[in-house]
């Protein structure tokens, strides 16, 4: 079609905006309308006898139907203007939206901050959750499918031909599968059970979180590498971003769709949730320039401690592995700047009493973890996170104190993957040298200080209850403790933070690599201090015990009782450690 061409009576062409396979589309106006500005899809003329003919013009007339049920609830979905056959052609006529596609916006090595991917992820989600209630699947959730209007910033869902009713077009394959009769969507936006014909709204969600890790990470989903043994992604290590956000866009992209958001509604209201727990945050820091940690805990350096907020999610599990509960917590944390832009951070654990080590009746429990007994802990601070390979190196690069250290010591590569292979001794210097550097002083955590972090208040096995399973630990899943489903093996570390934290926002205290205490090796506790310090004695002081369990170790090496001999020159790549720091009182 030219310039002067009017299509029904009163829509004319002013210019082409593109065309496909089967169809063109044209920006006209509305001559009987003000001139008002629309946008025609018309369908490429076809032979009927063509064997694609049938199911181009049902997708054509699908997305009619689609504008004309969506757009006119929802403001986010263009409306339908008109839908006509003129002289055996098919034209549709939608709402004009003047702007750009994401893809002008989400561009290769381009990175989004965090507050900026979240706004972006609830924009694309309000529609697509939209289509979800109303029992519709889009199929092909893309950049290029998201218009960004220019008056006024708001993201547009675009390209309704390949939407899906679940009620329609199915067929039964050989197996007696239910499965859609057609295979639409976009490579790298599409996830496997999409691929294979069985498109799902969880197979939205994972298309939406696609969007959101090119968002954060700069990458193109061509670029984002998938794990050989689990086809899961691997892209955290590549992205600057919270716990709480790797966690959403992991389950939004998880290879297998049952584990995903069941769709864009539990999504969009994930997503909504740490907006407003960042924005209360922000709110509180504005309110409340400086939190002051308590009175009695001035610190080594005589400044006062300036402690953040942060608002986090935590899950418990039944027997079966599936998760019961889920409840928000909040935990204070601070921040030590170790330059270069790497920074530790140091979460507030609570003083209190616990019962240390498991009774005879935990299951793999071992005599090593007995007596059980009765230990008082004062507050103190501990590393969030394993000491990552960048804040080793950082450290590293710091003046000697007793020995020297590698800066890259890690089998494993990676700045957020925990630093490992490096032995009690080298753990000791790091904190030498950190606290040279701070003026705090910073050690390895005692046994007690240990297992009382990782516990966090329950009495189960493991901070999650009575099992674990991979989608929570990073183990050897091949492996069940209680009645979970077997899962896979990893084979390697993953970046800290990938997984839930416990309750006092600490992360991989099960799982991941093993973690060097203070202590010297005792057989069991016999004896051993009730107040939460670490246990020296003339005893093996060749020896310390490890803690948390290992990317390659087995379910019931994680629990929190759980604890391991290892000889203080030994350096393995399932072995690393965090720190911890007392502030000391006055008066």
């Amino acid at each position: 079609m030219n310039r002067e061409s009017i299509v029904g009576g009163r829509f004319q062409i002013v210019k082409k905006l593109g065309g496909g396979t089967f169809g063109e589309t044209y920006l006209a106006e509305n001559i009987q309308q003000f001139r008002h500005q629309c946008v025609i899809k018309q369908l490429r003329p076809m032979d009927v006898n063509d064997k694609n003919f049938e199911k181009i013009k049902e997708l054509f007339e699908r997305e009619a139907k689609a504008l004309y049920e969506l757009g006119r609830h929802h403001p986010q979905i263009p409306s339908l203007i008109a839908y006509f056959e003129e002289e055996g052609q098919l034209y549709l006529i939608q709402e004009f939206i003047e702007g750009h596609d994401l893809s002008k916006e989400l561009t290769p090595n381009k990175k989004l901050s965090e507050s900026q991917t979240l706004a972006l992820l609830e924009n694309i989600l309000e529609p697509i959750a939209y289509l979800h209630e109303n029992k519709a699947i889009h199929r092909d959730i893309k950049p290029a499918n998201l218009m960004r209007r220019s008056a006024d910033g708001k993201i547009f869902l675009i390209d309704f031909g390949a939407i899906k009713e679940l009620a329609v077009t199915q067929v039964i394959n050989t197996t007696g599968e239910t499965r859609a009769a057609t295979i639409i969507g976009t490579p790298g936006y599409m996830p496997s059970e999409q691929g294979a014909g069985n498109p799902q709204f969880a197979s939205d969600v994972y298309a939406a979180g696609i969007i959101g890790i090119q968002a954060i990470t700069g990458l193109i989903p061509q670029q984002i590498e998938k794990d050989p043994e689990t086809g899961e992604l691997v892209w955290q290590h590549r992205a600057d971003l919270s716990p709480q956000l790797a966690g959403i866009l992991a389950t939004m992209v998880c290879y297998y769709h049952k584990k995903r958001y069941p769709s864009a509604i539990e999504a969009l209201k994930a997503v909504r949730e740490l907006k407003e727990s960042h924005s209360s945050v922000s709110q509180h820091n504005m309110l409340t320039a400086t939190v002051i940690v308590p009175r009695v805990f001035p610190t080594e350096v005589g400044s006062e401690l300036q402690l953040n907020n942060v608002r986090f999610e935590v899950v418990t599990l039944n027997a079966s592995g599936n998760i019961i509960a889920r409840q928000t917590k909040t935990a204070q944390y601070f921040t030590e700047d170790l330059g270069n832009g790497v920074e530790i951070e140091m979460v507030s654990i609570p003083g209190g009493t616990f019962m240390m080590g498991s009774l005879p009746t935990e299951k793999s429990s071992r005599d090593n973890e007995r007596p059980q007994h009765r230990v008082k802990v004062s507050s103190f601070f501990m590393g969030r996170y394993q000491v990552t390979q960048a804040q080793w190196r950082e450290v590293a690069n710091l003046a000697a104190f007793d020995r020297d250290l590698k800066p890259n010591p890690s089998y494993g590569s990676g700045d957020r993957f925990p630093v490992e292979q490096v032995s009690w001794y080298d753990a000791v210097e790091f904190c030498q040298r950190l606290s040279r550097k701070t003026g705090r002083e910073y050690r390895l955590p005692s046994e007690a200080e240990w297992e009382y972090a990782a516990r966090a208040g329950t009495n189960t096995p493991f901070y999650f209850g009575p099992t674990i399973t991979p989608d929570l630990v990073n183990y050897n899943g091949i492996f069940t403790y209680a009645f979970e489903s077997k899962g896979k093996a990893r084979g390697k570390t993953t970046p800290v933070g990938s997984f839930p934290a416990n309750a006092f926002n600490l992360y991989d205290m099960h799982g991941n690599v093993w973690e060097w205490c203070a202590d010297a090796w005792h057989e069991n506790y016999k004896e051993a201090p009730a107040d939460g310090s670490a246990w020296i004695g003339d005893v093996n002081d060749k020896g310390s015990p490890v803690r948390g369990g290992s990317w390659y170790g087995y379910p019931d090496y994680c629990r929190s009782a759980c604890r391991f001999l290892n000889t203080r020159i030994n350096r393995h790549d399932n072995l690393g450690f965090r720190v911890v720091w007392r502030v000391k009182r006055t008066g």
